[in-house]
């Protein structure tokens, strides 16, 4: 399959849904009360699957990644280099990061909002036209598939008092309800970040 938006999301989708399938059978919670870790694996293994063109590394350092990728130091304090990123697509021919995956568990604005300046920061400094100008975020939550709809709005609006977010895309998210074992859904989302080049 080729790695195009659409499909990266398809397959991200689907991996949340079968993660979230997994964890009901054969661990008796739905995927909001399970590991973020084992959501990142879960999306990691369906990636490599479903395009010939990726391999994986989780828990990439940032460090890591700007070296790999070329991307000088930024002198934002928030940028974190001593963080990891939970999951890197790598090209598979030259080892080089393509696109970062971000996974959250609730929908707090802040904590996402740091996570998401992390992830505008790597699409910043990339070179113009490297596949690093597009990132992902995803959250599962038990909050409303309304709630989450929403805060894509309510990052960019907080995000504009610092101008942490200036030339960033938080594009309208991909909303779905996951099944629960009490009938109640839980609401996974996926954010794609994009940086847009003046």
């Amino acid at each position: 399959m080729k790695s195009s938006k659409k499909n990266r999301l398809n397959v991200i989708e689907q991996a949340i849904r079968d993660a979230n399938a997994y964890a009901l059978e054969h661990c008796g919670v739905p995927l909001n009360k399970m590991p973020e870790y084992f959501l990142g694996v879960e999306i990691g293994k369906r990636m490599i699957q479903e395009f010939d063109n990726f391999n994986v590394r989780f828990e990439m350092s940032v460090k890591q990644l700007m070296a790999q990728a070329k991307i000088e130091s930024a002198e934002d304090e928030s940028y974190r280099e001593n963080g990891r990123f939970d999951l890197v697509l790598l090209t598979k021919r030259y080892g080089i990061p393509a696109h970062v995956i971000e996974i959250k568990r609730g929908v707090k604005t802040d904590s996402m909002l740091s996570d998401i300046k992390r992830l505008a920061n790597i699409c910043r400094y990339s070179q113009a036209g490297a596949r690093l100008e597009t990132n992902y975020f995803v959250t599962i939550t038990k909050r409303s598939s309304t709630v989450v709809a929403e805060r894509s709005k309510v990052l960019l609006a907080k995000s504009a008092e610092t101008g942490c977010l200036d030339n960033i895309t938080i594009h309208t998210p991909r909303v779905f309800n996951l099944d629960t074992p009490d009938g109640n859904s839980v609401t996974a989302a996926i954010y794609e970040v994009t940086y847009q080049y003046n």
